[in-house]
């Protein structure tokens, strides 16, 4: 899967941006400037993620469309 990609000035300069996740992506690939790839994604995207694997869909079902997290970003290194 191809990610969108966007380098690391322009990332730091918009990241404050309400509608960040759907003008640049969400996960989102920032190039450093120091050479490496950086994936992005909001903290409720990597919430739904990390619990898909544990909660089988069957039975499980959560809202994270409201939380404390909102705003929040998890970030690895790709």
């Amino acid at each position: 899967m191809m990610l969108p990609m966007i380098s690391e000035k322009e990332f730091c300069e918009h990241i404050e941006e309400d509608d960040f996740p759907i003008r640049y992506g969400n996960p989102v690939c920032i190039h450093t400037n120091d050479g490496q790839l950086l994936v992005c994604m909001t903290y409720k995207l990597y919430y739904a993620l990390h619990h898909r694997d544990e909660c089988s869909s069957e039975d499980y079902t959560e809202d994270i469309s409201e939380g404390p997290c909102d705003d929040y970003w998890e970030a690895t290194a790709a």
